[in-house]
């Protein structure tokens, strides 16, 4: 998923909007274990906001 400043981009096409939601329900539905299994396989990758 890409992820930008507010700055940088003004608003979000309904295309877009929709594209953030559904990935967005996707990403809030998985357990621990799958989020652990798939950062494991390097299937998805921790992030850390300063």
């Amino acid at each position: 998923m890409f992820c930008f400043a507010k700055k940088d981009k003004e608003n979000l096409t309904r295309e877009e909007e929709r594209e953030y939601k559904d990935a967005a329900s996707l990403y809030l539905g998985l357990s621990d274990a799958h989020i652990e299994t798939a950062l494991q396989h390097g299937k998805m990758e921790e992030v850390e906001y300063p």
